[in-house]
């Protein structure tokens, strides 16, 4: 239960369970909690989002995401979807190896069993942009594309946004990218595994989708997706380019709980 004995999680996802049974505080930054801890440890090849939970754990617990064994959390998640149990995202800016901290809430816990899932999915060339809700999200591609999907992309640089589920929600999602500046493929992937789950390059909207807002130049080439995504977990939409192709985009999102 110490940083430098941390358990290893091998993977783009999976789940694990552990026993608590012994374990001690060893590290501290979270604003609330004082129980022991269990050291998680993970690496990551390219820029990356991380996905965790403890839905399924025996106690009251907390989560914490670290770049290394020493210094404040990235990450501290506590009580999550109406539960004593957590879910938290953290943006790995870099490959290497980070650490993922499983802590009692109550300092007296001194048993019981920890369930782990962990996800992960590229970040691609942008900055992960976290989706709350159904307003429209506008942004600019610009880099080097690293990720691509099955429709298209790839050497288009791309802008991933991201959201997470609780159990039992499975929410129908549509997605466009009506009234951006360029040619645009749309993709979405499951953090389990990083699956795709839909993808479209120059589909225009079904008739029962809000219209697009035509200007100058805008609305060419719409990219519109559609999927079913079952929670737990996290879940990505990327926004591409056709054949190299970059720039302004504006995303719609709707059917998020």
């Amino acid at each position: 239960d110490t940083c430098a004995g941390a358990i290893a999680l091998s993977g783009q996802s999976g789940t694990r369970t552990d026993p608590f049974d012994g374990a001690r505080r060893d590290v501290s930054g979270c604003e609330d909690g004082a129980g022991p801890d269990v050291f998680y440890s993970i690496t990551v090849s390219e820029p990356s989002l991380l996905y965790v939970d403890t839905f399924g754990s025996s106690f009251d617990t907390q989560i914490s995401i670290r770049s290394s064994c020493t210094g404040d959390p990235l990450v501290c998640e506590d009580d999550d979807c109406v539960t004593l149990q957590d879910q938290a995202v953290a943006i790995l800016s870099s490959a290497g190896t980070y650490y993922v901290v499983v802590h009692a809430f109550g300092r007296d816990t001194r048993t019981g069993t920890i369930r782990l899932r962990w996800q992960t999915l590229p970040s691609g060339s942008g900055m992960p942009v976290r989706i709350t809700g159904s307003m429209p999200i506008t942004g600019m591609t610009s880099g080097s594309g690293t990720v691509s999907g099955s429709c298209g992309g790839g050497i288009a640089p791309e802008v991933l946004h991201y959201f997470t589920l609780c159990p039992g929600q499975m929410p129908t999602i549509t997605a466009d990218s009506c009234a951006s500046e360029f040619d645009t493929v749309l993709y979405a992937r499951s953090g389990d595994g990083g699956m795709e789950l839909a993808c479209n390059d120059d589909r225009p909207n079904p008739p029962d989708s809000p219209a697009c807002t035509m200007g100058s130049g805008m609305g060419r080439y719409t990219s519109y997706i559609t999927f079913t995504a079952t929670g737990p977990g996290l879940f990505g939409i990327y926004v591409d380019g056709f054949g190299g192709e970059s720039g302004n985009y504006t995303l719609r999102v709707s059917g998020l709980p």
